[in-house]
């Protein structure tokens, strides 16, 4: 059975799990919901372990990372199958455009502001150098 581990924070729908074992290493807390009601929230923190079709799910989406060799051959997956997923994971988080996406997975930009310009990455400077424009210019920004 493949074990796996949440590279981040991420919520639970407690009506799907029926392993008690995986129930119990949720976490819960109490939110606010848009109608002013508070109500349980849960999730698997950050780090968490978990084995069988959970981990299986995590790895697949790109939410997971195998604990060992093992589970990673138990899924079918290489190194680069798993940092192929998680970035599309993470692209997705941060609802990264399709046309965006060569800019993204490069790090020249994390996401979008309110008004739908480029929050610039780490590597930003690299692709303004590469397209010929000043990096300290804010108007090329989409």
């Amino acid at each position: 059975m493949p074990k796996a581990f949440f590279r981040m924070e991420c919520g639970a729908d407690v009506s799907a799990i029926t392993d008690e074992t995986q129930l119990a290493k949720l976490t819960s807390r109490l939110e606010k919901m848009r109608d002013g009601t508070e109500r349980p929230v849960f999730f698997w923190p950050s780090g968490c372990v978990v084995e069988g079709p959970v981990a299986e799910h995590i790895l697949a989406c790109g939410i997971g990372l195998p604990v060992d060799d093992a589970s990673a051959k138990e899924v079918g997956m290489t190194p680069d199958d798993f940092k192929r997923v998680q970035v599309v994971y993470d692209a997705t988080l941060a609802r990264i455009k399709h046309e965006d996406m060569d800019l993204f997975r490069a790090g020249a930009i994390i996401g979008y502001d309110d008004d739908g310009r480029y929050l610039r990455g780490p590597n930003w400077a690299q692709h303004a150098a590469t397209i010929g424009e000043d990096d300290e210019d804010e108007d090329e920004d989409k």
